[in-house]
């Protein structure tokens, strides 16, 4: 796994856990249950002094609530009420990375990077893009952090790669990170962590998303930009990339 892949803090379980006890009366057993748990839970411990955004917003084709599915406006992967509307905005702490949210009402209603995507005859995506390209980042980066997720990862689809990340360096070489299902990402419904793709957010709806760890095999090379490439089958969707500086 990526470098800086950690435990979350028991301290932290302890005190939440220790409220759910005094408010329910579930006692000391509840209490070390949890604490145990947070145990096992991974986190990535990026210091912002090591933090480099990547500015989507020149790329973002929707937002993140939808009130009209198929209509090809409005948020998310146009479902419906079956979106986004509760993610939080602006620099947000996920799992130990930073993430540059985009708040939709400063960006003309986009906040993110819908990609097509056709898992079924009955559920088309193919309007969205399928590849969005030249994406700036224009820094030294020792790793790549990536915030998404997916809808409609049928059974012919399961462990299969999603979408694709093209990182192109100032020296004209490139490198490729393919996201796969179960390993790198997941159906955003019922979320869990997997190998290299932890929860960063869960909505009311048990419906969230992910972030997958890229390590850079070129730290020395400065990173000129990222293109994204979707498979077509599942259809994905990007909320925000974030590096970590190689000081």
């Amino acid at each position: 796994l990526c470098e800086r892949l950690k435990t979350d803090s028991v301290a932290t379980a302890l005190i939440v856990n220790a409220l759910e006890y005094l408010a329910n009366g579930k006692g000391a057993a509840a209490v070390q249950s949890a604490v145990n748990g947070a145990a096992e839970k991974k986190f990535y411990n990026l210091g912002i002094d090591f933090t480099h955004y990547v500015d989507l917003r020149p790329f973002c084709n929707m937002g993140f609530r939808d009130e009209v599915a198929n209509d090809r406006t409005g948020g998310w992967l146009d479902f419906g009420a079956a979106d986004l509307r509760e993610m939080p905005v602006g620099h947000q702490a996920m799992r130990g990375v930073s993430f540059d949210v985009i708040n939709p009402g400063y960006n003309n209603g986009k906040s993110m990077i819908s990609l097509a995507g056709k898992p079924r005859v009955d559920i088309d995506r193919s309007y969205f893009p399928k590849e969005v390209k030249g994406i700036k980042v224009g820094a030294r980066l020792k790793q790549l952090f990536f915030l998404h997720s997916c809808m409609w990862v049928t059974d012919e689809l399961k462990e299969k790669e999603v979408l694709r990340y093209v990182i192109r360096y100032k020296s004209g070489k490139t490198a490729d990170f393919p996201v796969i299902d179960g390993t790198d990402i997941a159906d955003w419904e019922h979320p869990e962590d997997h190998k290299n793709a932890l929860t960063a957010f869960i909505d009311s709806k048990d419906v969230g998303i992910y972030i997958a760890c890229w390590p850079n095999p070129s730290p020395q090379d400065a990173i000129e930009s990222i293109d994204i490439i979707s498979t077509g089958g599942a259809v994905p969707g990007v909320i925000a990339i974030t590096g970590e500086r190689d000081l």
